[in-house]
């Protein structure tokens, strides 16, 4: 939740405390009534307990501060269980949380290891995931068709737009340059020997 400015009673700026029922109060903290009726459950102040033919009451300024707390705890749970998720990999991989804390038994690495590998499979099956050589297949593909295109451009510009002498020069110039620093890049990133062929 982003900040805000707020005044004395703690509600932002602008906004007077008053006393709400529960249809008032869903609308101003724009929430159903349901949940209202929920929260109530979970320790939402009210003034005014209701009871047959008498409406809950509720201090604005409390519900919200109530509310804000509410989320500010959910959003410290978050949090902390993304800290968890994070030490847990870096034990799955052998290295450890920032705190010095020793990683794991073989044991119970093993078996995060396989939770781990279920998860990528899943992902795999899902389409989250590609593979490597799968995305190398492709790029080499990529590759190729853009050096064709590059490489045959200066034979495409003089025979269909008549191009000659120097300003042909310049774009075979221009396209020689293109292609040597797109090799350089390819060979300084490559991790496989796909991506070197497809550049040569």
């Amino acid at each position: 939740m982003g900040s805000m400015d707020t005044s004395d009673n703690g509600l932002p700026d602008g906004v007077a405390d008053a006393v709400l029922n529960r249809a008032q109060l869903a609308r101003a903290l724009n929430k159903s009534e349901p949940t209202i009726t929920s929260w109530i459950g979970e320790g939402l102040p009210f003034i005014t307990e209701g009871t047959n033919g008498k409406a809950y009451e509720f201090q604005l300024s409390d519900c919200w501060r109530w509310m804000r707390e509410r989320e500010r705890a959910a959003a410290d749970a978050d949090a902390a269980a993304e800290a968890s998720v994070r030490q847990m990999r870096l034990a799955l991989v052998g290295g450890t949380d920032a705190s010095g804390d020793g990683g794991l038994s073989p044991k119970e690495r093993r078996e995060l290891y396989d939770a781990e590998q279920s998860f990528m499979l899943t992902a795999l099956q899902r389409g989250d995931l590609v593979k490597r050589n799968d995305m190398v297949s492709v790029l080499e593909d990529v590759m190729l068709t853009v050096r064709d295109i590059i490489t045959s451009m200066p034979d495409r510009m003089e025979r269909e737009a008549g191009l000659t002498g120097k300003p042909l020069d310049l774009v075979i110039k221009v396209r020689d340059e293109a292609l040597t620093a797109a090799q350089r890049r390819l060979e300084g990133q490559a991790t496989g020997s796909a991506f070197k062929e497809a550049a040569e």
